[in-house]
């Protein structure tokens, strides 16, 4: 894959919520097609592996520059969910706050040159679809100190857990991701620009339309329920997932609330000895603290691999 072993991309908002990125390009380092072939290859072999990722979204009118003008977007519905999705929060101490300061990572692409990046359209965490709304293809892997265990917040669309030692903070965007900060035309071209430099922070999510929505995992039972949680909103991250059942004497919600626990990705699990008695309510609590409560967003004839929207959002 050619590697502009010297580009830097530097990103800044302003208070109206425009985007300007700035690049500046160093001395390219071209691989053959074969050795481009074998990386790629490399990638998808790894991303195929059973992994943790989260996905997010963003929304919002953005403007990318380039220094010497030869790249412009100026578009709410592409370039939005792009440099959101290079603004990704690293979920360490250096970044742990929205609106924190800007930390320098490298940016990548793989998969389809337009395409979502994975070849079914998921990931690694369990979304799937990743090239319709809310994720519009705009998708990236994320390396560990980014991804923590799929705990980090992200206003971005990271899809998958990503193994390849580039640099500390690594972004491996879809072939649409990447190649939508190009102007119309030159889409391919940035895509032969290889490994970029560039800055990121966190930003909040906003699913612009959409409440957190719980999908029932295949194999889920009255004994095993298993859930993933989508379009968590404004810090983006769920970091623990509770259940509430109700009384089968009564018809009333029990009171109770029992933990979940990770079972991978975006998927929450629950193991019992005795049948779970639904309808079910689920707390969901957010990094910072925020709590949501979705009651009875569960239904007493609940399926495995139905969605069941709830009627509430992260504030």
């Amino acid at each position: 894959m050619p590697a502009a072993a010297g580009s830097r991309a530097a990103y800044s908002i302003s208070p109206g919520g425009h985007v300007t990125l700035r690049l500046q390009h160093g001395t390219p380092v071209v691989l053959d097609e074969p050795a481009r072939r074998r990386l790629l290859m490399l990638i998808l072999f790894v991303l195929a592996q059973p992994g943790p990722a989260f996905a997010y979204k963003c929304t919002g009118d953005v403007v990318l520059r380039s220094m010497a003008g030869a790249m412009i977007i100026s578009s709410s519905k592409v370039a939005a969910a792009l440099v959101a999705l290079l603004a990704v929060l690293a979920t360490c101490a250096e970044a742990a706050k929205s609106g924190g300061g800007w930390l320098p990572a490298k940016a990548t692409w793989y998969g389809a040159p337009n395409g979502a990046g994975p070849d079914d359209n998921g990931g690694a965490c369990g979304f799937k679809h990743t090239n319709q709304y809310p994720y519009m293809s705009m998708t990236s892997c994320g390396n560990e100190p980014l991804f923590k265990d799929g705990k980090g917040s992200k206003r971005v669309i990271i899809t998958d857990m990503n193994y390849y030692p580039v640099s500390k903070y690594h972004f491996d965007l879809s072939g649409s991701a990447f190649g939508a900060m190009a102007r119309s035309g030159l889409n391919d071209k940035l895509r032969h620009a290889g490994i970029i430099d560039i800055q990121f922070r966190r930003v909040p999510c906003n699913y612009k339309g959409l409440n957190v929505n719980f999908r029932v995992q295949v194999g889920s039972n009255p004994n095993y329920f298993a859930v993933l949680v989508q379009y968590a909103g404004k810090d983006g991250a769920v970091v623990q997932l509770d259940l509430m059942e109700t009384d089968k004497a009564t018809g009333k919600p029990t009171g109770v609330w029992t933990p979940m626990r990770v079972s991978w990705g975006a998927v929450w699990r629950l193991d019992t000895k005795r049948p779970l008695q639904a309808p079910f309510s689920l707390r969901a609590r957010s990094d910072s603290g925020k709590t949501v409560v979705a009651e009875n967003v569960i239904p007493a004839d609940w399926k495995p691999m139905t969605d069941y929207p709830s009627n509430v959002q992260f504030p």
